[in-house]
């Protein structure tokens, strides 16, 4: 790399931590421009971005080569089993359906429930996550049924 390249990926570092509302490519601008223009070392630089050593290697080789995180466009739930809509029209129904006389939920009765509701077996831990995403909606029903 010559020195009017170095200039030149030096600025575009700067623009990218400057103006990004993208968190993967400020990472990957802090990545080489801490080591270039404060003399921070590889090992620094990882304790700094909280990466290890080989993750910073690889968002700086990315940077200099203009290749974006391969991860940087994927976002959202990709392997979900309701949309956020589906989820949320389930939750009116349980809410209308079930008196929900208490603060905690029954996670047994809303497993069977969203199992009917899907019609196939779901997992606990789905269950769980699913209370979690939707604690507010559910937790509006318990309150407002007491």
């Amino acid at each position: 790399m010559d020195d009017q390249e170095y200039e030149r990926l030096k600025m575009t570092a700067y623009q990218i931590i400057k103006e990004s509302k993208n968190v993967d490519q400020l990472k990957q601008a802090l990545a080489f421009i801490l080591p270039v223009a404060h003399q921070m070392d590889i090992d620094e630089t990882a304790k700094v971005l909280g990466f290890s050593n080989n993750w910073v290697s690889q968002l700086r080789s990315r940077f200099v080569h203009g290749k974006p995180l391969k991860h940087a466009a994927r976002g959202g739930r990709h392997h979900a089993v309701m949309s956020v809509e589906q989820e949320r029209q389930f939750v009116v129904q349980y809410r209308q359906k079930n008196q929900l006389h208490q603060q905690h939920i029954d996670a047994k009765l809303l497993k069977t429930a969203l199992e009917n509701y899907l019609g196939k077996n779901i997992s606990t831990s789905y269950v769980y996550s699913f209370i979690r995403r939707n604690k507010e909606l559910l937790q509006q029903a318990s309150l407002s049924a007491v």
